[in-house]
């Protein structure tokens, strides 16, 4: 039989045929809303002009979800106006389990995500000991999770593979699995204590390069394997050393 969490794939269904089941009862996706902050995005179709951006986590994040497991949608992109965002925060979060808020979560005088959860709902944290994506923050409005995401996108990335992914399986009864290799580092990567760091690698015949980049380079994630932890107690991973890597 199938264990409770378990994802039906065509063997498992084949395997409930043979066992005479034509019907069973299962979880109901996660509804996820990716909503986007800032006034320098723009649709990723367009050409950028002066200070403005493509808009990567909209389409980044609304694609991890869906992979996920959850039923995601993208509900938009909000300017940096307090008004505004907690308007369309508080119509998302009547439509959906999780609110992925991307941008914003930066202490800074634009940044309202944060300030907008503590308005409408309770933010349950503000700040993590990671790198990339220190200014993620949680909150709750209503039934709702509120993850903020930084505007980052490399950043974003790692953060939705810590809080967010979790959030997704936990809601449909599955226990997130993750698969690994050991390889030695072809360079010295180092780190500073009191938090974890995520360090980009390319996989090669055993070895693993560290792609060193800035946290908003999500090209660099494109061109990875996977990925290493650096616990917050190291300094980092000496040339040769034989790590874990964490596969995309």
């Amino acid at each position: 039989m199938l264990n409770r969490g378990t994802v039906l794939t065509t063997r498992g269904i084949g395997t409930l045929a043979a066992l005479g089941y034509g019907e069973v009862e299962t979880a109901k996706r996660p509804r996820v809303c990716v909503l986007s902050t800032g006034d320098e995005l723009v649709d990723p179709a367009r050409t950028p002009v002066g200070a403005q951006v493509r808009d990567v986590n909209g389409v980044m994040l609304t694609a991890a979800a869906t992979q996920a497991g959850a039923e995601a949608a993208f509900c938009g992109r909000v300017p940096d106006d307090a008004d505004m965002l907690n308007q369309k925060v508080s119509a998302c979060c009547g439509e959906c389990d999780i609110l992925l808020l991307s941008g914003g979560s930066s202490v800074g005088v634009k940044d309202a995500a944060a300030n907008c959860v503590s308005s409408l709902g309770e933010l349950l944290f503000h700040g993590l000991a990671v790198k990339p994506g220190k200014p993620a923050f949680a909150g709750t409005i209503g039934k709702t999770l509120v993850l903020g995401l930084p505007g980052h996108p490399a950043a974003a990335y790692f953060v939705f593979e810590l809080l967010a992914r979790p959030a997704i399986y936990a809601m449909l009864g599955q226990t997130a699995r993750e698969f690994t290799v050991q390889a030695k580092l072809t360079a010295t990567v180092p780190s500073n204590t009191g938090r974890e760091e995520y360090v980009a690698v390319r996989l090669e015949e055993g070895t693993a390069e560290p792609l060193m980049s800035k946290s908003g380079l999500i090209s660099v994630l494109s061109r990875a394997d996977g990925y290493i932890r650096i616990p917050r107690d190291a300094e980092g991973f000496a040339k040769g050393a034989s790590v874990e890597v964490h596969l995309f």
